[in-house]
């Protein structure tokens, strides 16, 4: 399994103005909250679960967080790079 990506580089490069910074985003960071927020929303996920039970639907309820999870995992080595006429803007998720 993939682990989630722990880094995200942002640069940008501004021909107009002769601009350039470089931020680098510690996604670990992030993680922390987001297990906290999943565990404040549990109790709804749970509730949704029941009342989507009776429906057929609970099942996918659960299997969507694991989706968006595997979703997550699969960033890592993802690469985004913009070109305008004046401007570069590149983002790497490590």
């Amino acid at each position: 399994m993939n682990r989630p990506p722990l880094w995200m580089n942002v640069r940008v490069r501004d021909d107009e103005n002769g601009t350039r910074f470089f931020i680098p985003l510690p996604l670990f960071l992030l993680f922390p909250l987001l297990l906290a927020f999943l565990i404040i929303l549990s109790p709804f996920i749970l509730i949704a679960a029941i009342v989507l039970m009776c429906m057929g639907w609970g099942f996918w309820v659960f299997r969507a967080l694991g989706s968006v999870f595997g979703l997550v995992c699969a960033m890592r080595g993802l690469q985004v790079d913009v070109r305008g006429p004046q401007q570069i803007v590149k983002v790497t998720v490590m």
